[in-house]
């Protein structure tokens, strides 16, 4: 019975090992995205520039929180000298960053939220100490083919605040990183 049944799970073993299942010619890595958020009143007043007046950081930093299992449930905004302060390790997969303030190529403020890994799905909750908050739900998702698929929505807002997401693979902490 013993013998019959190394048999067989050497047969098994042989089966699963020499099957050519991935492509030789194509490897599957798949680059991690990030967001960049703006938010702005009615009067398109920057609400992150922590210069003006009545922005959304006069009263502390704020939350980010989540709905996602493979992340922690809550932590706090950074500055991006906090972020740049902090041990960073890179891996296979980029490091979570977390909501970093920061500045975009312009030079405007705005919330560096990522890095997501492929297969990030879930939702967000930015939570500012004024009472204001915005939720967005992503999806960083490859199909069946490996495409790559990114997407977001705003899910709720204070309806005076405008506030726009660009949820794409060609931001990485690298973007962070160009600012010091």
């Amino acid at each position: 019975m013993k013998k019959h049944l190394f048999l067989c799970l050497t047969a098994v073993t042989l089966l699963f090992t020499s099957c050519d299942i991935v492509n030789e010619d194509r490897i599957y890595d798949y680059v991690t995205a990030s967001m960049i958020v703006h938010i702005t009143d009615a009067e398109g007043t920057n609400l992150l520039d922590t210069t003006q007046a009545g922005n959304l950081f006069e009263k502390g930093m704020g939350t980010l929180s989540y709905s996602s299992a493979s992340l922690d449930k809550s932590q706090p905004i950074r500055t991006l000298s906090e972020y740049l302060q902090s041990p960073v390790t890179r891996m296979n997969i980029g490091p979570w960053v977390g909501a970093v303030l920061c500045k975009d190529d312009k030079g405007e403020p705005v919330l560096f939220i990522g890095e997501f890994s492929e297969g990030a799905d879930g939702e967000l909750t930015l939570e500012f100490a004024d009472g204001n908050s915005v939720s967005i739900s992503y999806s960083h998702v490859a199909n069946l083919m490996h495409q790559l698929h990114t997407r977001c929505r705003i899910t709720d807002k204070p309806k005076e605040l405008k506030v726009s997401v660009d949820f794409s693979t060609s931001y990485g902490d690298s973007f962070l990183r160009r600012q010091w």
